[in-house]
């Protein structure tokens, strides 16, 4: 059960473990499957947000540059890599910690 722990917390910090347990038969067992879903959906959703976040950047400072916004879009970027983190420690609890919208497709992915 404490290697279950370990691939779930480890599918939220680093990404790749996540491809790894939904390729490998670790997707067998409920609790890492679940959380290797959730996390690699959670690291895509990240990602997609990243780059809608620089694109809407570089639209405001094509007409202006407002030093606050470089401010916003980091803390939204720190903020993301936080709460991954914050999934990944609740993982490692041993929980099935539901991310909203997130959850109920990495359970039909499951």
């Amino acid at each position: 059960m404490d290697e279950d722990k370990l691939y779930a917390t480890a599918a939220y910090i680093f990404f790749v473990p996540a491809l790894y347990i939904i390729f490998t038969k670790l997707r067998r067992r409920k609790l890492v499957a679940f959380h290797a879903a959730q996390a690699l959906l959670l690291w895509i959703s990240i990602f997609a947000v990243l780059v809608l976040l620089k694109f809407l950047l570089n639209l405001v400072w094509s007409w202006a540059y407002l030093p606050w916004l470089d401010f916003l879009g980091s803390l939204c970027k720190y903020s993301l890599f936080v709460y991954a983190f914050y999934c990944g420690a609740q993982a490692s609890l041993g929980e099935k910690y539901e991310i909203p919208w997130i959850s109920k497709v990495a359970k039909a992915l499951c």
